[in-house]
């Protein structure tokens, strides 16, 4: 487990343009009119994106804003269908297997594309 935390900890991150583009078009307007300042690199980053301190203009409340990786999305997009294939030829000719790997696949696919969705995290907020 511990080789497995440092290589998700060594992911490189997106380029900060990159990530302060994503978050102008998605919210329609410039970073400046949105937030006083915003930290120029990110203060963490991960598989699914990078989180950015930032400082709300209109109320100088300080927020993490985080940004998804570009293309993480598409890169994702068919494993859980291909892991769900699997798991129905497993169900269909492997007797032995007593749990019902489909629904734990689907469980697991329902999850991942939950993580994907920063829309409860922006609702929810992440004040500092």
């Amino acid at each position: 487990m511990y080789a497995l935390n440092s290589e998700q900890d060594a992911l490189p991150t997106f380029p900060d343009a990159e990530a302060f583009a994503c978050i102008k078009r998605e919210l329609g307007l410039s970073l400046d009119s949105i937030y006083s300042s915003i930290s120029l690199s990110p203060i963490a980053a991960a598989s699914l994106g990078q989180v950015y301190k930032a400082q709300l203009r209109y109320s100088s409340q300080f927020v993490a804003v985080k940004v998804q990786r570009p293309g993480i999305e598409e890169g994702i997009g068919p494993d859980p269908h291909l892991i769900r294939g699997l798991g129905l030829l497993i169900y269909k000719y492997d007797y032995t297997i007593s749990s019902d790997d489909v629904a734990l696949i689907d469980e697991f696919a329902r999850r991942v594309y939950q993580e994907l969705n920063f829309y409860p995290v922006g609702v929810f907020g992440c004040v500092f």
